[in-house]
């Protein structure tokens, strides 16, 4: 297991940078490098227009896989019920959606993503962007497959 290690962490925000994980400031300056999904760092002109009465140097923003995860199923669950009702009993007895299938169509085209590009691709979808998700479910001789198809705007 590697970590991420925030040399530059303060509490206090009077030097350096701070951390934000997952809309929070961080308690910790360790982080599962393998849970990250994105990480960026706002810095001068912007970091300024943001935390004007902070004196920081820059900030940096991490986005947990988990977070993200938690975030698409919310936004996806606004458009189907028996979506949002089959994501609850999966998170709670599987604590993962690894066992559905997901398909984004684009202009009626499906696109394959990598589990993380997938999650990141789901993650920053404007939920203005979605026009309609189906879960489908198909039994077949070793269980039931499951598949989301999220169809949006072109």
């Amino acid at each position: 297991m590697f970590f991420l290690v925030i040399k530059s962490f303060s509490q206090d925000y009077r030097t350096s940078a701070a951390v934000i994980v997952d809309g929070k400031v961080a308690l910790s300056d360790k982080i599962d490098s393998n849970e990250v999904l994105e990480r960026s760092v706002i810095k001068g002109e912007t970091l300024n227009q943001i935390y004007s009465n902070k004196k920081l140097d820059s900030i940096v923003v991490i986005i947990t896989k988990q977070f993200a995860i938690s975030q698409y199923q919310k936004k996806l669950g606004l458009f189907s019920k028996e979506y949002k009702d089959y994501v609850e009993w999966q998170m709670t007895y599987n604590h993962n959606d690894n066992s559905i299938f997901y398909v984004v169509l684009k202009n009626g085209d499906p696109i394959l993503f990598s589990r993380d590009e997938l999650t990141r691709e789901l993650f920053n979808i404007p939920v203005t962007n979605i026009v309609k998700v189906e879960l489908n479910r198909k039994e077949t001789c070793c269980g039931t497959n499951i598949s989301v198809i999220i169809t949006t705007k072109k």
